[in-house]
Parts: C-alpha cells; sequence; structure tokens
C-alpha cells in the first residue's frame, strides 16, 4: 500500500476491506486533528474575550473607586473652606 493524494492505494494481493479500514482509520485521524484544532481554537477565543471582560470590570472598578475617593475629598476640603470661612 501506498499513498497517494492522502488515500491508500491497493496494490497485489490486498483486499478490499482491508482497504477499506486503513482508508477509514486515516480519516479518522484526520478527523481526530481537525477537531482537535477546532477545540484548541474555540478555547483560545474564548479565554481572549473572558481576558477583555475581566480587563473591562477591572477598569470600571478602579474607575468607581476614583470617583469615591474624589468625591471624599472635595467634601472634605469644602467642609474645611466653610469652617474656615465661618470661623473668621
Amino acid at each position: 500500500v501506498y499513498r497517494s493524494n492522502h488515500f491508500h492505494i491497493k496494490r497485489h494481493g490486498q483486499s478490499g476491506s482491508q482497504l477499506g479500514w486503513e482508508c477509514k482509520q486515516y480519516l479518522r485521524t484526520v478527523m481526530q486533528k481537525a477537531l482537535l484544532r477546532e477545540m484548541v481554537l474555540i478555547a483560545l477565543r474564548s479565554i481572549r474575550s473572558y481576558l477583555l471582560r475581566t480587563g473591562l470590570t477591572i477598569a470600571v472598578i478602579g474607575l468607581g473607586i476614583m470617583a469615591l475617593i474624589s468625591r471624599t475629598t472635595a467634601t472634605s476640603s469644602l467642609e474645611a473652606n466653610v469652617e474656615k470661612q465661618f470661623s473668621t
């Protein structure tokens, strides 16, 4: 048996059923490799999309904390200014 264009070619003394079995084995191997490749690609896409979601979530939380700190600082500053103006 030798390969030509990825399929087995029948040689002298080989039965048709054996040739069919070898073709099925070869196609099964090719399909398994294709499925494995597809699963890896899907996993990588999924990880990439979750990284984007995680990054956006962290950015929004960071902005929220910064806004809270700014508001607290501004409020404290205004209170200190009002106290200073009324004390004089």
